[in-house]
């Protein structure tokens, strides 16, 4: 299994997960076309420039984990530009 479908499998799990890092969010959107642009201070952008879809984000910090309600985010985002088959 590829790091892609790994990463996929676990954002898309029936348990929204506690534990996805900005790490592996940053790895799986880079793997489906996204570049990050950073903002100011925490803000993030998710861009794909094939598709014209950004993402706007906040990185978590000082802890490493996504809270859940963007993982539901993130999920919705990519089904809606077609990049997610649940």
């Amino acid at each position: 299994m590829s790091v892609k479908d790994t990463l996929l499998k676990k954002l898309c799990s029936t348990i929204t997960p506690k534990d996805f890092t900005w790490r592996e969010l940053k790895k799986l959107m880079g793997l489906l076309g996204y570049n990050l642009v950073n903002k100011k201070g925490s803000r993030r952008k998710f861009y794909n420039s094939s598709t014209k879809a950004m993402l706007l984000a906040h990185e978590p910090h000082p802890e490493k984990e996504i809270p859940k309600y963007f993982v539901d985010l993130v999920k919705k985002h990519l089904k809606e530009n077609g990049l997610l088959n649940e």
